[in-house]
């Protein structure tokens, strides 16, 4: 097993016990990835992570933006940034962080629908996505799962293709 699927295992069974309400444990694991690679961004959102389901805001936001000096492009990481921006009562700063998500992610609907509700409590009512954009966004990612369900049939993968289907009803 190389390094990198080493700490991606540690990543991955960080994130499970984090969200089993194991904090210690998920933090033991973000931390043995951070002493193999300190600048690893996955070690720095699942402490993060910990810090936000603890309502450390400032904590949790020091561990996304270490995590973000390394993947800038990460819409996730963008997102968590402005939950902890916004519970820290910095509401251009999530503004901000909400609309960089949503350049990365166009589609991100809770990232677009949590800016809305922000940018509705600022006063700024005409800045907010309306429900047309919103219906416009569902739109494309239906039509984007159907032409991938459609594909997979095509290409002999009927279990990928009912995937693709099962989440066009969710939609």
């Amino acid at each position: 097993m190389t390094v990198a699927e080493v700490l991606q295992r540690l990543v991955h069974e960080g994130d499970a016990l984090l969200k089993a309400g194991r904090f210690a444990e998920g933090e033991a694991r973000a931390r043995g990835v951070l002493a193999r690679q300190p600048r690893h961004a996955g070690g720095q959102y699942l402490l993060g992570l910990s810090a936000l389901m603890q309502q450390r805001h400032a904590d949790a936001l020091a561990y996304f933006d270490g995590a973000l000096r390394t993947d800038r492009v990460n819409p996730q990481l963008h997102f968590m940034a402005a939950l902890c921006q916004a519970g820290l009562d910095r509401v251009e700063d999530a503004i901000a962080s909400y609309r960089r998500a949503l350049q990365y992610r166009p589609e991100f609907l809770e990232a677009r629908a949590n800016l809305g509700y922000l940018l509705e409590c600022a006063g700024r009512t005409e800045e907010a996505a309306g429900d047309d954009e919103i219906l416009q966004i569902l739109g494309r990612m239906v039509k984007q799962r159907q032409e991938s369900a459609r594909a997979f049939e095509e290409g002999g993968r009927p279990e990928l293709a009912a995937q693709e289907r099962s989440e066009v009803a969710i939609l």
